[in-house]
């Protein structure tokens, strides 16, 4: 009926209000890419010698229709029901169709991320600047470590 996240802790509730039996669960897993360790020159993203776009991680998502069985519910436990792997031929139209559309919509939105920007605007300095000077205060602060002084 509708695409909506729900952690497996509000089943019951979502099942309650709304009547939704079938959930889609989506288990990703990160595994870490090897990559060089260069420092960027440029302030930029996906240009020569910026930050490189590149993912640090690669992704792998499994999926599985759960189907909720109200009848079997015992508060602070998970939800009950059975797992059925996907894909699987067996299902039913709207359950493929469903599920399919939640998986391509998902998809798109991850290829909405940035692939390049470069801060190419020149620096404009202030007339003021040129003659400003820095008075010493006496106060040091850490880089790290640092409190808020009592004023």
């Amino acid at each position: 009926k509708t695409f909506l996240g729900v952690a497996p802790e509000f089943v019951a509730l979502h099942h309650r209000r709304t009547g939704s039996r079938v959930f889609l669960h989506i288990r990703r897993t990160r595994t870490e890419v090897p990559q060089g360790e260069e420092k960027p020159t440029v302030l930029g993203i996906g240009v020569e010698g910026g930050f490189s776009p590149d993912k640090k991680y690669t992704f792998n998502d499994t999926y599985q229709v759960f189907v909720y069985d109200p009848s079997g519910r015992v508060e602070g436990t998970a939800p009950p029901g059975k797992f059925y792997p996907y894909p699987d031929p067996n299902y039913p139209s709207l359950v493929e169709a469903s599920v399919s559309e939640i998986i391509k919509r998902q998809s798109a939105a991850a290829s909405d991320d940035v692939a390049v920007w470069e801060d190419a605007e020149p620096k404009i300095i202030s007339k003021y600047a040129e003659d400003l000077v820095q008075l010493n205060n006496g106060v040091k602060v850490p880089p790290k470590g640092w409190k808020c002084a009592e004023s």
